[in-house]
């Protein structure tokens, strides 16, 4: 399977300089583009009905933008990470059978850097956003990710330090994406290669010297990697500032007009790993299922898994992993498979394939559980569905299903145990009114806080926890609102002011509603600036 992607700058001026030409000897299974730059029907593009299209238009003309074509037909197709709020087209992903798709055209925090704290929020749910949907299905992610990771991915390293692009905050960012459970495909196969750039600025003779930056990945799923087979850069190509870049996979999917491979049609996706850490005794496998949330903290032995999808419910067991978002089951016929822990937990829920059935039947949207490792809960999967999803449908668990999954009986699939009649029902007692939602400003506010606790939460993708500030007496100040509690990340920046508790603080940030992990704190503050701290 042949996977292509271009920042075109302009797919109108791009097509009268040899897009037509590089698209047709390519013959890609999928083909995305990033800055088309142009509005619905602007152009015409006829590939003789090989290809499916779907394109993201930024509201702004001329701006921004994005499109894939695609062989394979796509179980469903979403706008945006949150449907029909992000104006600026960046984002496409597709869902296939055995996989997610997404073409992203990240922002430019700008030459004076006066987007960068926009930037770092939208790095932030847009990683999250990857985390939900690789729960469920492995994910591909291509496109102009605006930043080059490392040194060894810019030429001239040491003058573009602090530059756009190049800021300690987003390529720490890149490496929390990458920290995360993703692999770049190009330093998966080139790890030490030099002068192997994606973009080069317009001057003169820029590009003639190789003097240029990589900014354009195709990142995947660490459990994809059995899967891949070669990553290149074709920095011959002109066209645009630009040039393409290409992944190789194995073809394990269905294309248009084509025949689906052979595994696909009786039996579910595979992925089977090339290598992985096994569990030297149950006493590991045990603390490993503990940390996934797949037993009890209080188990004390392992239980029986079950692998569902496409008619299927196999028993398995887990032999090991390859990361902290990967676990490595062997079924019965010893097959070996690379599946998600909280993928694996869903599945054990005893109307899991009843679900998947319904879900299925009715075409209908698909919600998705919230992110623990960040404590905030996610925006839907999908929202536009062509058709059903085949595997992997997944939706809200009813509270009967999450008594049954944190069950510490012997059988995750145990029937549930129906109570006996009572004579007479107690009286019950009044329930507590829910307190009115808040109607928060989208826009930047002051506002005033008291440090209340330090705490941590755990960030299941990393081994180490994420540390936070939780405040009391919340408020804004302009205009005047009581929010209660917050929270916030104990960033660098907050962590220079030496906060101790009851420190009174003020500053500038959007709140938001998100709710903190393990804390009944329904707020967040996102990213506080201009702060100061009131002499006691």
């Amino acid at each position: 399977m042949k996977l292509v992607s271009w920042n075109v700058n302009g797919l109108r001026a791009c097509v009268n300089k040899g897009f037509h030409d590089y698209f047709t000897s390519m013959d890609a299974d999928i083909f995305c583009l990033q800055e088309i730059k142009l509005q619905e029907g602007q152009i015409d593009l006829d590939f003789g009905g090989t290809y499916d299209q779907y394109w993201n238009y930024a509201i702004k003309k001329g701006y921004s933008g994005t499109a894939i074509f695609t062989k394979i037909k796509p179980l469903s197709v979403r706008y945006g990470i949150e449907e029909n709020s992000e104006p600026e087209g960046r984002i496409i992903t597709l869902e296939f059978d055995n996989f997610y798709m997404i073409t992203v055209y990240t922002p430019n925090s700008k030459r004076d850097l006066s987007r960068l704290e926009e930037r770092i929020e939208w790095e932030d749910r847009f990683r999250n956003y990857l985390l939900q949907l690789d729960k469920h299905k492995p994910v591909i992610v291509c496109g102009d990710l605006n930043v080059a990771h490392n040194e060894i991915d810019i030429k001239n390293a040491k003058s573009n330090h602090g530059n756009s692009g190049f800021t300690e905050e987003e390529r720490g960012k890149m490496t929390d994406l990458l920290g995360s459970g993703f692999i770049d495909t190009f330093r998966h196969f080139y790890p030490d290669q030099t002068d192997n750039f994606t973009w080069w600025s317009n001057m003169p003779g820029i590009r003639e010297r190789n003097v240029g930056w990589r900014i354009d990945y195709f990142l995947t799923s660490n459990r994809l990697a059995p899967k891949l087979k070669d990553a290149h850069i074709d920095s011959h190509i002109l066209g645009s500032d630009h040039c393409p870049v290409v992944l190789i996979m194995d073809d394990f999917v269905e294309k248009k007009g084509g025949k689906p491979p052979m595994s696909m049609a009786a039996q579910p996706f595979f992925i089977t790993p090339s290598s992985y850490h096994a569990f030297a005794d149950e006493d590991e496998q045990l603390e490993k299922c503990r940390e996934w949330g797949l037993v009890s903290s209080k188990a004390a032995k392992t239980k029986a898994f079950y692998y569902k999808g496409k008619g299927l419910h196999l028993p398995c067991q887990i032999v090991g992993f390859i990361d902290d978002a990967t676990a490595v089951i062997e079924l019965d016929n010893k097959q070996l498979h690379c599946i998600h822990p909280a993928f694996l937990k869903e599945m054990q829920a005893a109307s899991y394939s009843q679900r998947q059935v319904s879900t299925t039947d009715e075409g209908g949207e698909e919600a998705v559980p919230s992110n623990e490792s960040t404590g905030e809960v996610s925006a839907p999967v999908v929202n536009t569905v062509n058709e059903p999803s085949i595997e992997a449908n997944v939706s809200v668990q009813t509270e009967q299903e999450k008594v049954a999954i944190s069950s510490t009986s012997d059988s995750l699939l145990a029937d549930p145990v129906t109570p006996e009649p009572v004579a007479k029902k107690p009286t019950a007692k009044p329930k507590k009114e829910k307190a009115p939602k808040l109607e928060l400003p989208t826009e930047k506010v002051r506002m005033r806080a008291i440090v209340q606790e330090f705490a941590s939460v755990p960030n299941h993708f990393t081994e180490e926890e994420d540390e936070v500030i939780i405040y009391e007496g919340v408020q804004m100040l302009d205009p005047e609102m009581e929010i209660g509690t917050a929270w916030s990340s104990h960033s660098n920046t907050l962590k220079k002011l030496e906060l101790e508790v009851g420190d009174v603080l003020t500053f500038d940030c959007k709140i938001v509603a998100k709710k903190l992990t393990k804390h009944p704190v329904a707020y967040k503050i996102n990213n506080p600036a201009k702060i100061q701290k009131e002499e006691s």
